[in-house]
């Protein structure tokens, strides 16, 4: 029987501790799959013909006023869950779901709450009517931070973890410290020999620094905090892969997605509005490194092609 209580502890440490009760990736991610699902409700705007259809998780209703602003004219559906069993993915599958059973949209825009306006949201649409809704399966906006930005995956070098702990220390960071301690203390026991990086996080010293890591796979846009899908596609069943627990997600959509097209559309958002930005978050996050690298080796073909 597992003892979940250290993995929502506000405690990075009691975080780590709590994976030391899986003997092997197997036994995490089989946790991970049986996680229970948070109650989600649904509720939508008054506006929009429901041609474009805005999915938004949110419990935030100061962020679902300002969001009405930002996506004016749209049909939106807001995804209300939250508390220890939230699971993104899980809110975004049930408000695609909802959009396809409720109206009849030609795309579905899945974004987070915490955005600002930039282009107004008739430019959203124009430039969603350029597109041809069977020539493309994923849509990203123009690029931003946190949004449409560029990523690497690496295969690390064995002294990596132990290096990037050690980093950590020195420059006082305790992001970095804990997830380079989950690393060293898991990565072997979890056969998780794959890290995706942002290029921002690699700063100027990014050349230097991928040698370091250790070997660059692939290198790829993630669509972040916002992307659009076609119908056809948000059809064949889950848009996002339900076992990650609020990280990854977005990664493994990028990286298995093949027919992908940016736009002219520029939206704002803040990072780590609604989930926090926190070590002991990133403790978490690390169980979803565990299942990418379980992903990426079932699924070979996808780095191949990623490049």
């Amino acid at each position: 029987m597992v003892d979940e209580s250290k993995f929502y502890s506000n405690d990075p440490r009691e975080v780590l501790d709590f994976y030391e009760q899986f003997e092997n990736r197997e036994g995490l991610i089989s946790w991970m799959r049986e996680r229970p699902t948070a109650e989600i409700k649904i509720k939508e705007s008054e506006t929009g013909d429901g041609e474009v259809v805005v999915v938004i998780p949110s419990i935030n209703e100061e962020y679902q006023k300002r969001v009405l602003t930002v996506f004016e004219g749209l049909k939106v559906v807001f995804v209300i869950s939250g508390g220890k069993f939230f699971n993104y993915a899980r809110s975004v599958n049930a408000g695609v779901r909802y959009a396809l059973e409720n109206f009849s949209p030609s795309w579905i825009v899945v974004s987070n709450d915490d955005v600002y306006k930039v282009d107004q949201s008739k430019v959203l649409v124009d430039e969603l009517s350029t597109l041809g809704g069977s020539d493309v399966e994923l849509v990203y906006a123009d690029r931003g931070k946190y949004h449409s930005y560029k990523m690497y995956l690496f295969k690390i070098a064995e002294y990596f973890p132990e290096m990037i702990v050690k980093f950590g220390k020195i420059t006082r960071n305790p992001i970095i410290t804990v997830q380079g301690e989950a690393y060293a203390r898991f990565w072997k026991r979890f056969n998780t020999p794959y890290l995706a990086m942002m290029e921002s996080q690699m700063g100027p010293l990014r050349g230097p620094l991928k040698k370091i890591i250790g070997e660059e796979v692939a290198s790829f846009y993630n669509v972040g905090s916002f992307f659009i899908i076609p119908r056809w596609v948000a059809e064949r069943g889950n848009v996002l892969d339900p076992i990650f627990i609020n990280s990854h997600e977005d990664v493994w959509l990028s990286l298995s997605t093949r027919k992908k097209e940016f736009i002219r559309y520029r939206i704002r958002e803040d990072f780590g509005g609604t989930l926090g930005w926190t070590p002991a978050r990133f403790a978490r996050v690390f169980c979803n490194e565990v299942y990418l690298s379980y992903l990426l080796d079932t699924h070979v073909e996808i780095i191949k092609g990623s490049n």
